[in-house]
């Protein structure tokens, strides 16, 4: 790794953006730091305060307890969203995984703010959204 490589991410991962930043709200994360380690240190560069919610443990991110949140995925949606959502509406909500995608939806519509995903669509085969519907259909 290139020392410019090392200097770039030292940076992104230690700077802070102010308290008035723009916040990304992002939810689940996927196992491994590489598939989600450099969205968020690009965030973090480009001034965006990080917000991260999901339904496992979170703590390893590095990130401050302020900037991550837990919720329960066997409770119903909308406890979910209250117990995701960071204190101030986020300008962007994302997720990396479909099981979070009407989560997403939810907050981004609740919030008024640019998502990854609006709505499930209902033609969507996932075996969270729709495992109930097909075995329900046929």
């Amino acid at each position: 790794m290139s020392d410019q490589v090392v200097a770039a991410v030292a940076h992104s991962t230690t700077a802070r953006p102010g308290p008035d930043a723009p916040t990304v709200l992002y939810l689940g994360l996927r196992r491994s730091s590489l598939e989600w380690q450099a969205e968020l240190d690009a965030a973090t560069a480009l001034g965006l305060r990080v917000h991260v919610s999901s339904d496992s443990d979170v703590s390893h991110t590095g990130l401050p307890a302020e900037q991550r949140g837990s919720f329960d995925r066997t409770t119903p949606l909308a406890d979910q969203a209250a117990r995701a959502s960071p204190d101030e509406a986020p300008a962007a909500v994302a997720c990396w995984g479909d099981k979070h995608v009407g989560l997403t939806a939810r907050l981004a519509e609740d919030f008024g703010a640019r998502a990854s995903a609006r709505r499930p669509r209902p033609s969507a085969r996932t075996r969270w959204h729709s495992a109930s519907r097909w075995s329900r259909t046929g």
